[in-house]
């Protein structure tokens, strides 16, 4: 009896919340044997891994020093006008989309003029961390409605 390869196209499919994506390894790989929608990873120690294959990777995805100095200007504008301090993640409590599409553009606007050199070069990274803020805010919002089932 003679050897057979099999050749399929990998398939992505959303799962949950969240968008996990899963992939359908096909074929075989030395150290790697095929088990439904993964695949196993055995490692000179002989531990055992699904692969990481469709999962998020956030270490990949983002980048510490953009994070790092997003926290910095985050920290920086926990002082509100009247001194106090708000919490961290007062944001989630909620703001209007229309709120952050507002201060979205006007922060996208001193980045842009910035950019231009029509305003101080070093205004750039705050404004481009507000834009972040809003962005992430905005999303946030949208993500929360959707998963209470929201239009």
């Amino acid at each position: 009896m003679g050897s057979m390869t099999v050749r399929c196209p990998p398939r992505v499919q959303r799962f949950g919340v969240g968008g996990y994506l899963r992939v359908m390894a096909c074929g075989s790989e030395p150290g790697r044997q095929i088990v439904g929608w993964s695949t196993i990873r055995t490692f000179p120690t002989g531990a055992t891994r699904t692969t990481d294959l469709g999962k998020h990777d956030p270490e990949g995805y983002l980048s510490p020093l953009v994070i790092e100095r997003y926290c910095e200007y985050m920290t920086t504008h926990r002082v509100q006008a009247d001194g106090s301090l708000r919490a961290s993640d007062n944001w989630q409590k909620g703001i209007p989309l229309e709120e952050y599409v507002k201060s979205l553009l006007r922060h996208t606007l001193d980045f842009w003029r910035a950019h231009r050199g029509w305003a101080p070069a070093d205004l750039m990274e705050d404004a481009a961390c507000a834009i972040l803020f809003n962005i992430s805010g905005w999303l946030h919002e949208r993500v929360k409605a959707r998963l209470r089932g929201a239009p």
